[in-house]
């Protein structure tokens, strides 16, 4: 597992994949309450003096933080496809990046997930590559919107770099 991603020498950036916001929306809905909540309590806060302001002070710090956390893991956890590689970002908070890459040759299958019933409605899909070695990983990516797409562009990459 690597933290950076370096491009080798005459590689080809063909796509980048980020996860559907839909299936973060859960989540940045309650980090959005829990950022105005504390605006409806901010008088009651206010008449107990200067321990009021700083408990208001430290709940918006953290849901600030919270919702920056959000943001962040949402925008940096990204599948690219290269003309060599497949390279899968998995941003795990602010600070930590698990970055697994798999090679073209070593691509078995592109399989998809049976959809739920969520993702059904929005159109959403799990994508799994299958390795040809079985010690080696699987890599899972969830919450793609157009997953015809991404298959049908590793389909071509496969055919025309894989061999």
């Amino acid at each position: 597992m690597q933290s950076s991603i370096e491009l080798h020498q005459d590689e080809q950036v063909l796509a980048v994949i980020r996860q559907s916001i839909v299936c973060e929306l859960g989540r940045f809905i309650l980090a959005i309450f829990f950022l105005l909540t504390p605006f409806f309590f901010f008088f009651p806060l206010l008449k107990l003096g200067g321990f009021g302001f700083v408990l208001f002070i430290i709940i918006e710090s953290f849901a600030i933080l919270y919702f920056g956390r959000l943001g962040i893991a949402w925008y940096y956890t990204l599948l690219i496809i290269t003309d060599q590689r497949i390279i899968d970002t998995d941003q795990q908070g602010l600070f930590k990046r698990e970055i697994s890459e798999l090679d073209i040759r070593n691509i078995k299958s592109c399989v998809t997930i049976k959809p739920s019933l969520f993702e059904r409605f929005f159109r959403i899909r799990t994508i799994i590559l299958k390795t040809k070695k079985e010690k080696e990983f699987n890599i899972r990516f969830e919450c793609i919107r157009d997953v015809s797409m991404v298959k049908e562009l590793l389909s071509e990459v496969l055919d025309k770099y894989g061999k």
